[in-house]
């Protein structure tokens, strides 16, 4: 994973609110499924080695049922990534959450942690 270098903020000057304007942090989950190892082997030809026995076709059995997931709510994620920071900043950990990646049981929030910052307290 690429490291990303930002420009040191001056303690002097107050920091920009947060706007629209900037691209989202939050990363559309993926909907593609890999067809199986035995779908692509049916594709295709076997080889004739002498066994009588012979798997029944796959196409037997249905596809799998599209499965509905909710819809991503992309400003409740932006607030809980800023809620995430001030919580953070109350026990002294300083740093930006740069991306959010939601996915079907567990969001990951990733931090990057501010310039200067060690990870031991």
């Amino acid at each position: 994973m690429r490291k990303r270098r930002r420009a040191r903020k001056d303690p002097d000057v107050a920091p920009m609110p947060r706007t629209n304007v900037e691209r989202s942090r939050v990363s559309a989950p993926s909907n593609a499924a890999r067809p199986s190892q035995r779908a692509a082997s049916e594709k295709q030809r076997s080889l004739e080695l002498g066994d009588t026995y012979m798997l029944p076709p796959l196409n037997l059995l249905s596809g799998p049922a599209r499965a509905e997931r909710p819809a991503v709510d992309t400003v409740a994620l932006e607030h809980n990534a800023r809620l995430l920071e001030t919580i953070l900043d109350d026990y002294g950990v300083k740093g930006e959450i740069m991306q959010v990646r939601p996915g079907p049981v567990v969001t990951l929030y990733e931090l990057e942690p501010a310039p200067g910052s060690s990870p031991r307290g």
